[in-house]
């Protein structure tokens, strides 16, 4: 129900030896006939709670937060730097695992930190903060697809902008 929940499934899923996947918006997922073998998480938005908060001009926010949500909320506050993303279907979380980008702008570009877990490690451990260097972002890729590290929040950190110019562009 809520990035909160994320770690408790994973653990669960492990203790029961369940086999699993977590996905994220699911917006680039296509699945062939017949039956999964495997137990899907999704990650879903919580129906109330601040899933983005905006301060100065750092913005943090859930993994579960539609992108394009991010990206109306940076524009509507004058904040610059994640506007050409827009169109980009999928989570925040989805964008950053992938590190999607367009028009030379990437979803690691603007990115400060993230809260991840870590799904080697137990409930109370598993959670930390990790800069953008730890994540090893290059083109469409991140160390997300070579660990069990699983995103959760992610903090932004946008310079000023003219909040027409950036609804244009």
């Amino acid at each position: 129900k809520s990035t909160d929940d994320l770690p408790e499934a994973i653990i669960l899923a492990k203790k029961q030896k369940v086999p699993h996947h977590i996905i994220a918006g699911g917006s680039n997922l296509v699945f062939g006939d017949g039956l999964l073998n495997i137990t899907l998480i999704k990650l879903c938005a919580p129906k109330s709670g601040k899933l983005i908060e905006v301060k100065g001009n750092k913005i943090t926010c859930d993994a579960s937060v539609v992108l394009a949500d991010l990206i109306n909320v940076s524009i509507k506050n004058g904040l610059a730097g994640m506007e050409t993303l827009s169109g980009i279907p999928g989570t925040v979380g989805g964008a950053i695992v992938g590190n999607a980008g367009a028009y030379g702008q990437a979803a690691s570009d603007k990115l400060e930190k993230l809260l991840i877990f870590d799904a080697s490690s137990t409930l109370s451990r598993g959670k930390k903060w990790l800069t953008k260097k730890v994540c090893k972002f290059i083109y469409r890729d991140s160390v997300f697809n070579n660990k069990k590290w699983y995103v959760l929040r992610a903090v932004f950190k946008l310079e000023k902008g003219d909040k027409k110019a950036l609804e244009k562009k």
